[in-house]
């Protein structure tokens, strides 16, 4: 997901888009410029494509597919983002015959042949922003596609637009862009999570029949039961079948790294044709909590090829290296008491584009921004009062480890940040 300055990113990269169509036709038109000014400021202009978003509406497909963010009595119960799509209009501004239409007729073309906004256009364009300001790095790793599509307005409509506007009519084309999911700022309460289900806490059982060439990769054992994710450091064992060869590796795929991470064979603690168990390497890069897509690759003795097996998600945890420290900042006549939670420093190091949160009690604090990957973390501002409170950190989605699944019951660790104004 992405935050408010979405709307300024997509809107880069439709330029960038636009004027790398219009390089070919440079030689024709002169020097052409691509803006999107507001178009009573476009009067006047000469060999200019305008691109101006006149409209952003809530997406109706996803608007209510997430839970509700409030519970009865107010409280937010969950981060609902934001579903927009965003409306454009297409004019061409220029003072000699046909040259207006020529670059409109460009620009319609590259938005026919991309139909789809790519990585890389999005990393061109948001890296432009930089010196703006406004650059959001999550643009880049959005859920969504970003999707162009034809907007066809009828001519009742456009007459009403322009009017609106308040500019003389220029030739346009209409185009909307679907859907830019916007993450909310908002706090929201997160309830611990249920420790057991049943005396002996367990799921059903499925049983694979038949056999393959290929290596199957069954499921994944991490260090204690009951837990969803395992921090660098750790031993995870891997259960299939068809795990021999001349060669294995374990591949991890992650959306924020740009090459896999191969762990060879090895480096195996224990490895046969039914079971691998590997130690996850305890560096903090290449690694990134999150979730990662793991697969096993065997290669057999008739060729130099690895063959992959099927894949299953992991998720990596961030370890707490070392507590927060809460700083209150005192009410005054301007400003209401706020707190901010400083120098949390965790493994491995969070990338600028990820989410990190620390919840605090039921409370999710948001980290404050970063420009790049850092292992220490500051979390505000948020108005919890005074108070003991358990916290853990959430990258990605993926909690860092709080609950002591070893013991009988399991218990949660004592992991606590006291807040306190002295008052």
């Amino acid at each position: 997901m992405s935050a408010a300055s979405a709307l300024a990113g997509i809107t880069a990269v439709l330029q960038n888009l636009i004027a790398s169509a219009l390089r070919h036709h440079e030689s024709a038109l002169g020097q052409i410029k691509v803006t999107s000014l507001a178009p009573e400021q476009m009067a006047g202009k000469k060999n200019h494509l305008h691109l101006f978003l006149f409209q952003a509406a809530e997406n109706p497909a996803l608007r209510n597919h997430w839970q509700p963010a409030r519970d009865a009595v107010g409280e937010a119960i969950s981060r609902q983002p934001l579903c927009l799509d965003l409306g454009y209009l297409l004019s061409a501004y220029s003072d000699k015959e046909l040259h207006a239409e020529l670059m409109l007729g460009a620009a319609m073309q590259i938005f026919h042949e991309t139909p789809v906004l790519t990585r890389k256009m999005l990393v061109d364009a948001t890296a432009q922003l930089a010196a703006d300001n406004i650059r959001d790095p999550r643009l880049t790793t959005a859920i969504e596609q970003f999707k162009i599509s034809p907007w066809t307005l009828k001519s009742e409509d456009l007459s009403r637009i322009w009017s609106a506007l308040q500019a003389p009519y220029r030739m346009t084309m209409a185009y909307r862009i679907s859907v830019v999911l916007i993450d909310p700022d908002l706090e929201a309460r997160h309830p611990l999570p249920v420790l057991r289900r049943g005396a002996a806490d367990r799921g059903p059982k499925v049983h694979l029949m038949g056999q393959s060439a290929y290596p199957f990769l069954e499921r994944i054992v991490l260090p204690q039961k009951g837990r969803l994710a395992v921090e660098t450091g750790e031993t995870i064992r891997l259960h299939g079948r068809g795990f021999s060869g001349q060669a294995a590796q374990v591949v991890f795929q992650h959306p924020l790294l740009a090459s896999p991470v191969n762990i060879p064979q090895a480096s195996f603690t224990e490895f046969d044709d039914a079971q691998i168990a590997l130690k996850l390497p305890n560096d903090s890069d290449p690694w990134r909590a999150g979730t990662y897509r793991l697969h096993v690759a065997v290669q057999s003795g008739a060729d130099t090829g690895f063959h992959p097996s099927n894949e299953l998600p992991l998720q990596v945890a961030p370890r707490i290296t070392g507590p927060p420290t809460a700083e209150v900042v005192d009410a005054d006549a301007d400003a209401p008491r706020t707190v901010f939670l400083k120098n949390l420093t965790c493994s491995p190091r969070v990338a600028a584009e990820q989410q990190a949160f620390l919840i605090v009690g039921d409370r999710s604090v948001a980290a404050v921004p970063r420009s790049s990957s850092s292992s220490t973390l500051d979390f505000g501002p948020t108005d919890l009062p005074n108070g003991t409170y358990r916290y853990h950190l959430r990258v990605d989605g993926v909690d860092s480890i709080f609950i002591n699944y070893a013991s009988t019951p399991p218990s949660f660790i004592d992991q606590t940040v006291e807040i306190d104004d002295g008052a």
